[in-house]
């Protein structure tokens, strides 16, 4: 006997119109289900796959480091100095110290227990910051601290009320440095761009 949903122009009964209804659902959440499945997880795992293959046949000796693992280029590079005393360098010549606890993908660094270390000479003094966030961009230098290994330079540590005169005096001697120069170059005809471009040139 023909099934009732392939009879054309009758009313199906209710109970055979549910059966076909309930067909159709579960096709849709079926057809839905495997897609989702395939396009999420079985399609990025053969795509990778073959990505890790095709970079490790393709890998440069020079993105090997000498101890043999794995150099991750960029901002990922800094995932290995998670949990570990750094010594950053910033573009306004600051020099701060501190545990590295996170970064994001601009290189954004958040630091903890950091102190701001300040050098006049061979003195120094730290200024305690506590927890500091540092933008990537205004990063110029960071490195890992080896407090075990003896320093070469022999520097002195005063306080900080010793080292931030020391610094304000060595600060107004270059500024005052400064001034004579742009005087002696006014008087040769030498105008403030030019002194500028000037500087750019020595420097």
């Amino acid at each position: 006997r023909p099934s009732p949903c392939s009879r054309p122009n009758s009313v199906l009964p209710c109970n055979d119109f549910r059966f076909c209804l309930c067909n159709c659902v579960c096709f849709y959440l079926s057809f839905f289900f495997f897609y989702y499945i395939y396009y999420y997880i079985i399609y990025p795992s053969i795509y990778f796959f073959f990505l890790g293959f095709h970079l490790e046949q393709n890998a440069q000796p020079s993105l090997v480091m000498a101890a043999g693992t794995s150099y991750l280029p960029g901002t990922a590079s800094l995932i290995e100095e998670i949990d570990k005393r750094l010594l950053v360098v910033l573009r306004d010549g600051r020099t701060l110290i501190g545990v590295l606890r996170s970064i994001d993908q601009f290189a954004n660094l958040l630091l903890q227990d950091t102190i701001e270390r300040i050098h006049v000479g061979k003195e120094y003094g730290d200024i305690p910051r506590g927890i500091f966030l540092v933008r990537g961009e205004n990063v110029v230098l960071l490195g890992e601290i080896d407090e075990n290994k003896p320093s070469d330079i022999q520097l002195t540590k005063v306080s900080v009320e010793r080292v931030m005169e020391a610094q304000r005096r060595e600060q107004q001697e270059k500024d005052e440095k400064e001034k004579a120069k742009t005087k002696i170059l006014s008087e040769l005809g030498i105008r403030p761009s030019q002194i500028e471009q000037v500087d750019e040139m020595f420097n």
